[in-house]
């Protein structure tokens, strides 16, 4: 193996990852990301509820409504304070239809679990990407869907680009793709996914871009 051509690869939440490792890996070839936020998980998770709600139809109100009471849950996990208030108020919004896009009320935290994530000083939620990627020195190709309502490109791809950028990083590809969502594919007209192996021009588009991004450097 050559390893002048080993690089590194993530996806979604290994967008995270991989400039992490980027930024201690100077021998890193390149780095491909594919949807990755560059974001903290915190405002990533907001943002996925919003920008999903928004998509689905749903009013303004009640986006709010959901993006608070997503808040509500980040300050638990924070602190482990406040179970019984955000339990009062998971009650207070049961029979709403936008309730799942936040998932399950947690469990209440045990003693042992609160203390745990109050003297945490390195939470997973706070951790900002942009430092890693301003650190990033190798290639990088960075792939977006349009209609990624999880990682939207609207709210990551210029900052992730602008953090390369800034951080001297002059080999800096990043594309968005019309029609594609966040795994890189497309709905049918009828709204269903497409199965696999039923590509279209959208995502072979998509793995060619990735191929000859890789060729121009590695060949």
């Amino acid at each position: 193996m050559d390893a002048r051509r080993v690089g590194l690869f993530g996806s979604s939440q290994g967008g995270w990852i991989v400039p992490s490792a980027a930024s201690r890996a100077p021998e890193a070839a390149f780095a491909t990301l594919h949807s990755a936020p560059a974001v903290p998980i915190w405002r990533q998770n907001l943002d996925n509820v919003e920008h999903s709600m928004r998509a689905d139809g749903y009013a303004e109100d009640a986006i709010r409504r959901a993006v608070a009471l997503m808040d509500d849950l980040h300050a638990l996990w924070r602190t482990g304070d406040g179970w019984e208030e955000l339990a009062a108020a998971y009650r207070a919004a049961e029979g709403e239809p936008w309730l799942h896009y936040l998932g399950s009320m947690p469990n209440r935290p045990t003693p042992e679990q609160a203390a745990r994530w109050r003297r945490n000083p390195d939470r997973e939620l706070d951790r900002d990407p942009l430092p890693f990627l301003e650190r990033t020195r190798c290639p990088v190709l960075a792939l977006y869907g349009a209609e990624d309502t999880i990682v939207a490109p609207e709210a990551n791809a210029d900052l992730l680009a602008a953090a390369l950028r800034r951080g001297g990083n002059a080999d800096v590809d990043v594309r968005v793709f019309a029609g594609a969502d966040h795994l890189g594919v497309v709905r049918r007209d009828d709204g269903r996914r497409l199965a696999f192996g039923e590509a279209t021009h959208v995502e072979l588009a998509y793995f060619r871009a990735m191929a000859d991004w890789l060729h121009r450097r590695l060949a």
